[in-house]
């Protein structure tokens, strides 16, 4: 099991509740806008493994706390059209701002926490918020069974997508 700790992020807010924030300590991992700070089985894959190795193929026992993310493509992002995303997971106190797709992309992930996860979308940001996707065929599996709360995105304007819960095409979240 390998899970990245962080000094809890501290954020400054404006003088109305629900401004945007900017991070002023804390652990905050800044890119430079062109990757993503974590990735891992983000390829989408033509067709899914058979049934019995489909989880297999996933990143297993992954977690990330107390950590902030500015710059990225994305902050977070695990599994694609037909890949295993993360299984027994866990993922607390993340908070990103300006990034330009998904800050938070979980795609075919299961039996795992997804806790306190914040997003800061500003006025002219091109990104969106958090995504938990469900995207293999039902007859493969059927994602999800896992614990998730707190969710908050902040959008300057409604431009961008800010909390979704889908299912691809032939695919159901559990």
């Amino acid at each position: 099991y390998v899970k990245y700790v962080g000094v809890p992020p501290r954020v400054r807010q404006g003088v109305i509740p629900d401004n945007p924030w900017t991070f002023t300590g804390g652990t905050v991992l800044q890119g430079d806008g062109t990757f993503p700070a974590f990735s891992g089985n983000d390829t989408p894959s033509g067709s899914p493994l058979p049934q019995g190795q489909f989880g297999n193929d996933g990143i297993v026992g992954f977690g990330l706390k107390n950590i902030g993310f500015e710059y990225f493509t994305k902050a977070v992002s695990t599994g694609a059209t037909n890949k295993m995303g993360v299984l027994f997971g866990e993922f607390d106190n993340l908070w990103a701002r300006k990034c330009s797709d998904w800050a938070f992309d979980f795609v075919n992930i299961m039996h795992s926490t997804v806790d306190r996860i914040f997003a800061c979308i500003e006025k002219n940001d091109p990104g969106h918020g958090i995504r938990i996707r469900a995207d293999v065929p039902i007859a493969t599996l059927i994602p999800g069974n896992m614990m998730v709360s707190r969710f908050f995105v902040y959008q300057g304007e409604l431009t961008g997508r800010g909390i979704v819960f889908e299912s691809g095409a032939g695919s159901n979240l559990n």
